[in-house]
């Protein structure tokens, strides 16, 4: 070898014997540690319902059983997400339509005094499913009335529920009253007697409440 390209393996090997490495972390090599032995359980349990004779494991089909797995569970995710986006914009949709109106005659901002007034004509009539909605429309008035959170024609009933964060008891009780009416006029639902009940009790439980603030404000000035 030319003095140009002098040996130096001996210089290396040499260099090398005194070298010392400085030791990893411990907490990397126990998760190192744990992490293989979860490993080694996974393809040890996965081989023992492969493996047609025992002591045998094919890890061709080992391997290819975990790349199915994989591509499974990634396609379920996959459909599941894209089913809870089309309910959600389906309800968004549904809600919107149903504010300016769901196809009712009556398409007038009537006060909440005048849709109470409604509601309970339609109960007489016992038309469940457009009093439980007229109560809705009543307290999206009240709402207004009281200036609580803004009548908006083209607000969702999702959106005025997210409005209400701040008032707890508010909040639940426009949630039942909404609940009742997207069940009965976008499910299959139908609507009755006890459905109306409840939808005025939750409405009735609004206007105290929001009275009971009037009050309380009127008593500070």
């Amino acid at each position: 070898m030319s003095k140009e390209f002098a040996d130096v393996h001996n210089l290396i090997a040499s260099i090398a014997q005194h070298y010392r490495y400085p030791p990893p972390p411990k907490l990397l090599v126990t998760l190192q540690e744990a992490l293989t032995a979860l490993m080694r359980a996974i393809l040890d349990l996965i081989a023992s319902l492969l493996s047609v004779v025992p002591g045998q494991t094919d890890t061709q089909a080992v391997s290819n059983f975990i790349r199915m797995l994989l591509y499974a569970m990634g396609l379920i995710g996959a459909l599941l997400f894209i089913w809870v986006l089309w309910m959600r914009l389906s309800e968004l949709g549904k809600q919107a339509h149903l504010a300016k109106g769901g196809g009712t005659p009556s398409l007038a901002p009537l006060t909440a005094q005048a849709w109470q007034e409604q509601a309970l004509a339609l109960s007489q009539a016992r038309k469940w499913k457009d009093a439980c909605r007229a109560l809705l429309l009543a307290s999206i008035r009240l709402l207004d009335e009281k200036e609580v959170v803004p009548f908006v024609a083209t607000r969702t009933n999702f959106e005025y529920w997210y409005a209400l964060a701040s008032k707890d008891q508010l909040r639940s009780e426009f949630r039942r009253i909404a609940d009742t009416v997207d069940f009965c006029w976008f499910g299959k639902y139908e609507a009755g007697e006890q459905d109306f009940t409840n939808c005025k009790m939750s409405f009735e439980a609004i206007k105290l409440v929001l009275d009971q603030q009037s009050n309380d404000s009127a008593a500070q000035h």
